[in-house]
């Protein structure tokens, strides 16, 4: 947004300077360890009501009080992390003192909203964009990686899932409170979204269902949006916190082959837990590369695309060729062994691609054909018939008229 800003705007020569408004779980994990990390930026200013967590970690940063005191002549750029409905004032506001603005997602409740801020970013010549982090995952980066290479074919059904299992009231209070663009499909769903956006580019239809299944949630906590394209393509995007034993995370089907994804990305897990990206430094090819080591911490850096981009992990003696712990870059999702980890129990599932063989290989087959001699294949899994359902057309669903599936109004809970 703001096509017409220059990008000649700061001196190439001089770190960006940034400001952080709010320090909650969104400034400390997804843009402060990266902003400290990279000597192009450096936060000048932290806005937090009372607490003082930025000065905990970085002792550089100055705290302020008010998001006015934010906007002085010493910021280049302000990132907001605010709850949901403060994003466009805020943004209206540091666009107009002449600022760059980058804003969490959702960057407004309603698309008029949006509208507003990227006119009043074209008016003052400076950039505004939304945080999609999720575009960097590694999961995602190796399905569109797989869809972009043809691996499976022409793409006929894609599914991306967000299922957890949640108790108890959300413990931060604007989010419990619920609102105008707040929710789940605000929170999870704007992810989805992009990434399919991403993937496919705009679809010719879509159709959304939304559902209350947990009684402290203050509104829907559940929801499945569904995208229809001019290929035939179907994208099926969900979330739900009702879901002790989750499915995929990403399912996509081809005419040549599936590639299934359980569990999610390690990169939030790893920051919430305290570790952080290596400190990037620029050498004559603008890239970093190696091991180095800071105290009793060992890093390795990754040489992919993003340089620098890597995270630290306390070096460890190898233990058993079992199992080890990976670590993925954060910005390319290349995989460095950092440590070897003993064995232990999960639900969690590896990535598989299928090619339309249903056909295993035995531990002794798998030698067998790799030192070229005879082997044996199993016979083949029995294939369950598949029962074709009933189900209107995309195009009736999107018509007002539509008669409730099942008899139910849409999104007026589960189905008895």
């Amino acid at each position: 947004m703001g096509k017409n800003a220059g990008r000649a705007l700061l001196p190439a020569d001089q770190p960006i300077r940034v400001g952080i408004a709010g320090f909650g779980m969104s400034g400390q994990v997804f843009h402060a360890p990266f902003l400290d990390a990279d000597p192009r930026f450096r936060i000048a200013k932290v806005f937090e009501r009372s607490t003082e967590h930025a000065r905990a970690e970085y002792p550089y940063v100055r705290t302020v009080r008010s998001f006015g005191e934010l906007l002085g002549d010493d910021i280049d750029l302000v990132v907001l992390c605010t709850p949901n409905a403060e994003h466009l004032p805020m943004a209206l506001e540091a666009l107009a003192s002449g600022k760059h603005v980058i804003t969490e997602k959702p960057a407004a409740a309603a698309a008029a909203e949006a509208d507003e801020m990227r006119a009043a970013a074209e008016r003052a010549g400076r950039l505004f964009t939304v945080f999609q982090n999720r575009r960097f995952d590694g999961d995602f980066r190796t399905v569109r990686k797989l869809i972009g290479e043809g691996a499976l074919g022409d793409v006929v059904d894609y599914e991306a899932h967000y299922d957890r299992f949640v108790t108890g009231p959300d413990p931060k209070g604007w989010r419990q409170a619920g609102g105008r663009g707040v929710g789940i499909l605000h929170d999870l769903g704007v992810h989805l979204i992009d990434q399919a956006y991403a993937l496919f580019g705009m679809p010719e239809e879509l159709y959304a269902d939304f559902a209350k299944q947990r009684p402290e949630t203050p509104g829907p906590d559940r929801f499945t949006v569904t995208l229809y394209y001019a290929s035939g393509l179907r994208a099926v995007l969900s979330a739900g916190e009702v879901a002790a034993c989750p499915g995929p995370h990403f399912a996509v089907h081809g005419t040549k082959g599936s590639f299934l994804k359980y569990g999610m990305d390690p990169q939030e897990a790893a920051l919430q837990s305290g570790k952080r990206p290596a400190r990037r430094q620029t050498g004559p090819a603008g890239r970093t590369a190696g091991r180095t080591t800071d105290g009793a911490r060992t890093t390795r850096r990754c040489t992919g695309p993003w340089p620098g981009s890597s995270m630290t992990a306390a070096s460890q003696k190898k233990k058993s060729p079992r199992s080890a712990g990976t670590t993925v870059c954060f910005m390319t999702g290349c995989s460095r062994r950092l440590r070897r980890a003993p064995r232990r129990r999960s639900i969690r599932r590896k990535p598989r691609m299928c090619f339309g063989s249903s056909k295993r290989l035995s531990s002794a087959g798998k030698k067998a054909a790799a030192s070229g001699s005879d082997f044996t294949l199993p016979a083949p899994l029995p294939v369950l018939p598949q029962v074709p359902l009933p189900l209107p057309s995309p195009r009736a669903l999107t018509r007002r008229s539509a008669r409730p599936l099942r008899g139910r109004p849409h999104g007026t809970g589960p189905v008895r």
